[in-house]
Formats: C-alpha cells, sequence, structure tokens
C-alpha cells in the first residue's frame, strides 16, 4: 500500500518516537578500557578503537544482511599509531557515510522536497483567477453561531462580543455588514485576462460599451446568502417579495448556487453532536475551528480591483459596475 509524501513522513516519525530510535542511535558507546593499570592473569588489554557501527531497527528494516558490528583491528609493531589513526578514519568514514543512513538520509530530503512542492501547488486551484492568485493564503478560523438553549428549552444564538452582525432582526448595522462583505464585486477585464480566464467562450463576453467585465465566485455566493436573508424580512425589504417579477426564480437561483458552492468546497472539518439536558434533544456544536482561505486578503483585493489601484478603466469616465 502506498502512502502519500505528508504520510511517510508522519508514519516515520512516528515509528521513530515509538523506537526510541534516532539519527544518533546508529553509535553505540563501549566502556573504556584503562590501560594504565596492570592486565590481570588471562586479561588481554587493547587500545580503545572508534566506537563500533551497529545496525538499528530501521537500518535493518528491508534488508536482507544487515550490517553487524565491526571488530577491532590490531595494531601493526612496525605501523605503530599511523595505522591506528588510519583504522579509526576508515570505521568513522564507514559509520558516517553506510549506504543505510545515506539511503535514508536520501528518502528525507526527497519526501521533503516533494512535500513543499506539493504544498505550494496547493495554494490556488486552476480556475482561480490569476491576478487574484497572490492573495491566496489559508489561516484557522473559529467559527461561531452554534446553538444555545436556556432553562426552558429554547434556543438561542450565541455570538463573540466585537465580531459583526449578520444575522437576526434588520438593522442598518446589519445592512452595513453585508455591504461591506459584497458591494463593487464586480469589476473590469481586459482582453488579455478575459482570453485567460475563458479560453474557448471569451468573446461571447465581450459587450460594446463596457467591453469585459465579471466578479469573483465567493462574493456572487455571498449576495445570494444575502438575498435569501432579505426574503425573511419583507416587511423591511418589501422589493424581496415572492410576488416580484424575477424574485422567485432569483430565491431558487440562489439556493442551488449555494448549494453548489458549499458542495464544492467539502469542507472535511468534522462537527460534534451533544445532548441539551434542558430542551431534551441532540444539537450540533458548530463552533469549531476550520481552514480556510483568508478572505480580508481576498476582498480587500477585489475592492482594489473595483475602484482602486488595480482597476482596469476601459474608457475615461465610465464607472465600475455594481
Amino acid at each position: 500500500m502506498s502512502l502519500s509524501p505528508s504520510a511517510n513522513i508522519v508514519t516515520s516519525h512516528v515509528a521513530s518516537h515509538r523506537r526510541g530510535a534516532s539519527w544518533q542511535s546508529s553509535y553505540e558507546l563501549v566502556p573504556a578500557i584503562d590501560v594504565t593499570r596492570p592486565a590481570s592473569r588471562g586479561e588481554r588489554i587493547t587500545r580503545p578503537v572508534s566506537p563500533p557501527y551497529t545496525s538499528t531497527d530501521e537500518d535493518m528494516e528491508g534488508e536482507e544482511d544487515p550490517a553487524t558490528p565491526l571488530r577491532s583491528q590490531k595494531c601493526c609493531p612496525t605501523c605503530g599509531s599511523r595505522q591506528e589513526k588510519g583504522s579509526k578514519q576508515k570505521l568513522i568514514a564507514r559509520g558516517i557515510w553506510s549506504p543505510t543512513v545515506f539511503c535514508l538520509l536520501a528518502i528525507v530530503v526527497v519526501l521533503l522536497m516533494l512535500y513543499y512542492v506539493r504544498s505550494k501547488g496547493n495554494q490556488y486551484l486552476a480556475t482561480d483567477f490569476v491576478p487574484a492568485r497572490a492573495q491566496i493564503a489559508t489561516q484557522r478560523v473559529h467559527f461561531s453561531g452554534t446553538a444555545s438553549f436556556d432553562e426552558n428549552g429554547s434556543a438561542y444564538r450565541t455570538s463573540r462580543p466585537g465580531e459583526p452582525q449578520y444575522v437576526g432582526t434588520p438593522t442598518r448595522e446589519i445592512d452595513d455588514a453585508w455591504t461591506a462583505l459584497v458591494g463593487g464585486r464586480y469589476f473590469y477585464l481586459t482582453e488579455e485576462e478575459a482570453r485567460e480566464a475563458w479560453p474557448d467562450t471569451y468573446q461571447e463576453y465581450y459587450h460594446d460599451e463596457f467591453g469585459y467585465r465579471a466578479g469573483l465566485d465567493v462574493l456572487h455566493t455571498l449576495h445570494c446568502v444575502n438575498h435569501l436573508r432579505k426574503t425573511l424580512y419583507v416587511d423591511y425589504y418589501p422589493h424581496y417579495s415572492m410576488g416580484k417579477p424575477f424574485q422567485k426564480y432569483h430565491v431558487d437561483h440562489c439556493i442551488d448556487i449555494i448549494r453548489q458552492a458549499v458542495q464544492c468546497y467539502g469542507d472535511l472539518t468534522p462537527i460534534p453532536v451533544r445532548w441539551f439536558e434542558s430542551a431534551h434533544r441532540t444539537f450540533i456544536d458548530s463552533d469549531q475551528i476550520h481552514t480556510c482561505r483568508d478572505f480580508s486578503k481576498i476582498r480587500n483585493w477585489a475592492t482594489e480591483r473595483y475602484n482602486g489601484s488595480l482597476a482596469v478603466h476601459v474608457r475615461e469616465g465610465l464607472e465600475a459596475p455594481e
């Protein structure tokens, strides 16, 4: 069974931790011998040599003939310390550059390189608008808005202090919060940008008056959420009554767009279920940490592209579309 590079790295780390192994564990210390004391009868004194290289469990995996401890070499009576020095250097070289250690290091380097390339490649998707790709960054976001239940079992929504409010009884503050999210979401494109975004169909989107214009789909999806919110409060937003022309289609369109966007995103964050005694029921705890794209960077870029330093002006006096 093959594993992904990142999975192999984790597996190797766990196995090493379990066995207490490390890169240094390939070398075992041997007790020093006191050569200054007289030898007892039947005892032979030899000079200490470099610590022997001993194979570890990790070295032995996948090898038919694991390495065995190196035996010390006798000194040459005529060569003296010169042979001893050369022997030590050979032992050290064989210990450091043994094929097993070298292969393990090479594998680790390759896996790290593959992981780096893959992580960088996953920063953007093939369909992301190319000029906006530089703004893509991920962050961990703690969601809010999960349900709580009072002692009578009535549900209420919780929120964190200081956060903008996007739901609830309509107010000017809520409308302003939504405008900050989705306002100014359509901007002009150059012909080169249009051709790169839609290679086979870009000419279909050209208009004699304004050329090419588009918006990021995340802002369109948020617009759909806001549109559905307003249909819940037709007394406050009378133009969103279902009796108005185009409104029924618009609601159906937005519901289906949101469905597709959620399926496309495919968030795999686990959401736990808990028991609420006062309500005698279970409910999810949606206040979990998710890994998300940094929306503030995307929103700031869209604003600059709409009417800031990044705006594309088709011709003088033509305002950006709403």
